[in-house]
């Protein structure tokens, strides 16, 4: 009975922290059409914070609310940025890497841009970085990265392995949605709980609702089970008053709960009293300026770490490997919660 009085609302308050949720980010973002958040030792990220926040806004429920000029703006100032390189990086002096360039290719799809110079080449270099075993690697090469960061006595294994986060999200692009050897990398990277371990994120909902959608409109049987069993964990992670609550968010985690809501919304539809509710509390956790508590939770393995989860010398109170940021300036949270939000059934 709680959980339908909270979602009997859900309709009208979701418009409306959709409308003002835009309207936040219509603030921050700034006149040449950037926006910027993570602090790191490589400073704040602009070319990724700006294609995936743009991506959103250039969604059709985000759109039609008022996203559409910012993505365009954005996507303009994508393009001007870095014309010598065919990729996208954190920022203007990180080199280009297969994350920031897939949320990038993203972008020019959902303007329509897909046929663009640009985005034909960004697609080019998403294929040069996938590995054999069909994942798709943060770096193609270490040397770029190795330059730039200084360390020259430390393998970049890591960094230059195939990532499920990163792979999940390239896979949600025309081109390789439906490439058998992503889609036999994704099954053999989810665990047995029917969850998708991200190496760049501490929420494993990130990776698990991209790799789901991603896998989902396959016609092979055993491809179309991991995602249901992925849709499966998303829907059990959601508490029974709506929001997923972790140990950096007791009360409940903005982030991590938008992603479960889009990722089991893509595939099911019944109605779900808790998906529901997850919508009802992620409208009602908007704070007063339009955004949502930052909760996106970067991680940055050392360049050498394979495995995230081996790793045990995480830290807050420094910005290089081995540590833990958040989007201090709320963007790329209230981005997420407007994706699940805008897909979220009244």
């Amino acid at each position: 009975p709680m959980v339908v009085a909270v979602a009997a609302g859900v309709g009208t308050s979701k418009s409306l922290a959709v409308a003002e949720g835009v309207a936040f980010l219509r603030r921050s973002q700034a006149p040449d059409g950037w926006w910027a958040d993570f602090d790191t030792l490589a400073g704040a990220s602009d070319e990724w914070v700006t294609a995936f926040v743009a991506s959103v806004l250039a969604s059709p429920g985000i759109a039609a609310a008022g996203g559409l000029p910012m993505a365009q703006r954005a996507w303009r100032a994508l393009s001007r940025r870095r014309w010598w390189s065919a990729g996208r990086g954190y920022n203007g002096s990180v080199p280009a890497d297969a994350d920031s360039t897939g949320w990038f290719a993203l972008l020019a799809e959902g303007l329509g841009h897909g046929g663009s110079l640009a985005a034909r080449r960004a697609r080019r270099f998403l294929h040069s970085h996938m590995r054999p075993g069909g994942g798709i690697a943060t770096y193609a090469l270490a040397r770029p990265i190795r330059l730039f960061t200084g360390l020259r006595r430390i393998s970049f294994d890591g960094w230059c392995d195939q990532h499920t986060c990163v792979t999940a999200a390239v896979a949600q692009l025309a081109e390789f949605r439906d490439d058998p050897r992503i889609h036999s990398f994704l099954c053999e990277r989810q665990r047995n709980d029917g969850a998708w371990g991200p190496y760049w994120w501490i929420d494993a909902e990130y990776a698990t609702a991209l790799a789901a959608t991603a896998l989902v409109n396959s016609t092979n049987e055993r491809v179309r089970a991991a995602a249901e069993r992925g849709s499966d964990w998303l829907a059990v992670r959601i508490g029974s008053d709506g929001p997923i609550r972790t140990s950096w968010y007791p009360s409940g985690s903005p982030f991590a709960t938008a992603w479960a809501l889009w990722g089991r919304r893509a595939l099911v539809a019944r109605e779900e009293p808790g998906l529901k509710a997850a919508a009802a509390w992620l409208a009602s956790a908007q704070r007063a300026d339009g955004s949502w508590e930052p909760s996106a939770l970067l991680r940055i393995p050392p360049p050498d770490i394979v495995d995230p989860g081996s790793f045990a010398g995480w830290r807050t109170d420094t910005k290089g490997g081995g540590s833990i940021r958040v989007d201090q300036q709320a963007v790329f949270t209230t981005a997420t919660v407007l994706r699940a939000l805008a897909n979220a059934r009244d």
